[in-house]
């Protein structure tokens, strides 16, 4: 700014030398903002009329306002006769309006809450149906059990239902040692009918060379023959 416009502003406002001396930062971009903006003589303020001057323009500014917010407040408020015309219309008054708004939150929430109804059922089912089959497994397990413990008894017993002849003649043939319709396997055979006992003894010693063995000395004869 040149001296002179300076010089005025001074006169104007004393405080104005130390934005002289001391120049505002970004002046030009202060310029680009706030360059067109101009204020005329009734909208403005300039520091010789001083503090007092720029109450009272906030004071009228502020009453304006309210002025017109109460004009709207006024106009916004219904009279008792446009209540009453409005009633006799059928229009719906402020608390009716509640009212709908309640009902309509209600069966807003209808939806929701129907929803979880529905899952909580087929939860409930699902839980049900898991139950039924956790009683039927356990049951069977029962039943099993009991069968188990049914033969068991029936074995500690009956040793003889544990040695079935076709056991027996099961072992006998697979043992190589032995030829099929030889005297010793012919014997062997006798052996094994005759009494449970002998199938006892005959299955426990387990591997092939002593059943062999057990046969030859039980019957008299040879696998060699």
């Amino acid at each position: 700014m040149s001296e002179d416009w300076w010089n005025e502003r001074c006169k104007e406002w004393p405080g104005a030398r130390k934005f002289k001396d001391k120049p505002i930062a970004n002046m030009d971009l202060m310029e680009k903002v706030f360059g067109t903006v101009y204020i005329s003589g009734g909208e403005g303020w300039s520091a010789q009329q001083g503090e007092d001057v720029l109450d009272t323009k906030h004071s009228d500014h502020d009453d304006e306002i309210d002025g017109e917010d109460d004009a709207e407040s006024r106009r916004d408020i219904p009279t008792e006769e446009a209540v009453g015309a409005e009633s006799r219309r059928g229009v719906p008054t402020q608390e009716t309006d509640v009212a709908s708004e309640s009902r309509n939150f209600g069966s807003k929430n209808v939806g929701p809450s129907s929803s979880r109804s529905k899952v909580n059922k087929k939860r409930s089912r699902i839980v049900k149906v898991g139950q039924a089959v956790a009683d039927v497994i356990r049951e069977s397990v029962e039943s099993r059990d009991k069968i188990l413990s049914h033969k068991n008894h029936l074995i500690e017993n009956h040793p003889e239902f544990s040695c079935s002849q076709l056991r027996a003649m099961e072992v006998l043939h697979s043992l190589s040692a032995v030829r099929m319709w030889s005297p010793l396997y012919k014997a062997s055979i006798n052996h094994l009918k005759e009494d449970a006992a002998n199938r006892q003894t005959f299955l426990f010693y387990g591997d092939n060379e002593n059943m062999v063995l057990y046969l030859e000395f039980a019957t008299g004869e040879s696998r060699d023959h």
